[in-house]
């Protein structure tokens, strides 16, 4: 019986170990996509106009702001923090990092 089970212990080591590794990667990517948006520019100080309230798989509460800022083209922009923060609500004013052609994406450096 011990034999059945050796590839397939093998395989989910395997397979949890590349999860790992491909989390791994993307949380890099993440960090080195802010850093350049941060160090190019693309950020800018911004308003809390709402905050939609939701719950996370621990049943924790987490909050997703809304955020009025102006590039530095001077565009106006609102658009949802795409990560869950710590705010005090609307009127609230944090740092938001954006990208220049995508008018949806919106990180919140913390606050």
């Amino acid at each position: 019986m011990q034999g059945n089970w050796e590839p397939v212990g093998a395989a989910l080591v395997f397979g949890l170990g590349g999860l790992l590794i491909l989390g791994g990667f993307y949380n890099v990517w993440v960090t080195v996509e802010r850093i350049m948006l941060l160090t190019l520019g693309f950020w800018a100080r911004g308003v809390i106009v709402s905050v939609r309230d939701s719950k996370d798989s621990d049943d924790k509460p987490e909050y997703y702001p809304t955020v009025e800022f102006v590039t530095r083209t001077g565009e106006p922009r609102r658009a949802e923090v795409v990560d869950a923060i710590d705010t005090d609500g609307p009127g609230h004013r944090i740092v938001v990092l954006y990208r220049p052609g995508n008018n949806d994406h919106v990180a919140a450096l913390d606050p």
